[in-house]
């Protein structure tokens, strides 16, 4: 289960490049005009470049590990074996629920076009909600291993931890958190 785990190192650009292909039957340099092959961001199941669009917009590109889904699919019936097992010898620790949900819920989280579908319609409900400050991405286009999604600058709750040493910034965030003193 390591492939779903924190702290992924990314993948290749190559295997990236190849995937967008394979997705779209277009290469990157035909769809923007700029692509960062370095990651923004990197995370269990896919990791995010910066783009720029032919028209000069920026974006975001939200590109699935390739492997992710052949992997998910191992580690489904892996879970479902190893709760299995602790039922059968545990029969006070029913984990089968839990089984039963991430075999309903990994496959959605690996559909990008519906995460696009979901992301639209949670937007619309917070724009009705008086002083939301709560920003969702506006979705450009999705196919089911990749997102194309407006690019904007993070608002930070707090400076982040880099410009305080460890324990201060340990501090910041028990305040932030909650509320302490």
């Amino acid at each position: 289960m390591s492939v779903l785990q924190d702290a992924c190192p990314p993948t290749p650009f190559s295997a990236l490049s190849a995937l967008y292909l394979n997705d779209t039957h277009h290469h990157l340099t035909d769809d923007f005009a700029t692509f960062s092959p370095r990651p923004l961001g990197v995370a269990s199941l896919a990791q995010v470049h910066a783009a720029t669009l032919p028209s000069g917009r920026r974006v975001a590109v939200k590109i699935q590990h390739p492997q992710v889904a052949r992997y998910s699919a191992i580690d489904i019936v892996t879970t479902q074996f190893i709760f299995a097992t602790i039922g059968y010898w545990f029969p006070e620790i029913n984990l089968g629920w839990l089984a039963e949900e991430m075999e309903i819920s990994l496959p959605q989280e690996l559909d990008f076009e519906r995460e696009m579908e979901n992301a639209e319609i949670t937007r619309g409900h917070f724009e009705k909600v008086a002083g939301s400050v709560l920003r969702i991405p506006e979705m450009i286009w999705a196919k089911k291993r990749i997102l194309v999604m407006e690019c904007i600058d993070p608002i930070l709750p707090h400076p982040p931890k880099s410009l305080y040493p460890a324990p201060i910034a340990f501090l910041v965030a028990v305040r932030w958190l909650f509320g302490v003193c």
